[in-house]
Formats: C-alpha cells, sequence, structure tokens
C-alpha cells in the first residue's frame, strides 16, 4: 500500500518549474565534474578533465586544454630534418633567367 502523502521529491520531479530550479541549483553550485577527454597521438595517450565549474566553464578548459597538447604535439612532430638557409633559396631563385612580363594595354574608347 502506498502512502497517500507523496514525498516532496516526487512532487518537485513532475513540475517543469520545480524541474529547472533544481538544474539551475546544480549549474550554481558547480556540481561535479562531467566533461573528460581521452586522446591518443600516436604512442601518447593524454586524459582530461574539467575544472570545478559549470559545464560551460569545464568545456572551454578541456578545449583550452587539448589546443596546447595538440599545438605541442604538431610542433614536436613536425620539423623538417633538412631546412635550408633563407641565403641558399633566393641564390638559386637568382640563377634562373625570369621570361619577360608582358604588359598589358588597356583601350579605353569614347563615347
Amino acid at each position: 500500500m502506498k502512502p497517500q502523502n507523496k514525498g516532496v521529491e516526487e512532487q518537485d520531479t513532475n513540475h517543469p518549474s520545480i524541474r529547472r530550479s533544481r538544474m539551475d541549483m546544480q549549474i550554481e553550485d558547480g556540481g561535479d565534474i562531467v566533461v573528460k577527454a581521452r586522446f591518443n597521438l600516436g604512442s601518447e595517450k593524454h586524459f582530461l578533465e574539467g575544472c570545478k565549474g559549470i559545464v560551460s566553464e569545464q568545456l572551454v578548459f578541456v578545449k583550452g586544454e587539448s589546443m596546447s597538447i595538440l599545438k605541442e604535439f604538431i610542433t614536436k612532430h613536425n620539423v623538417p630534418n633538412d631546412v635550408p638557409d633563407p641565403d641558399e633559396i633566393s641564390s638559386e631563385d637568382d640563377e634562373g633567367e625570369r621570361p619577360p612580363v608582358k604588359s598589358k594595354k588597356i583601350r579605353r574608347e569614347n563615347n
């Protein structure tokens, strides 16, 4: 036999405005860490968790940290082995003859 008096929690979950205010309270409290990310870059494994705060703050934090890790990984693994000096590049360009540039003449008609 169920009690005739419903508990406060049961009544609250059926009413949308009460449900909304509970969500607002969770947001104001900062809630638990709900944003987590795990990714592998080659043999490197990374795991990130959002900082305490609302979900949007956690997302911003995890995004910033992951971008920093990605930037570091790309910088570390994208360095060419043989980088020519700028002087060598410009001297190679000067060796070949450049073809003459044809100028375009625009003819204007007077009406």
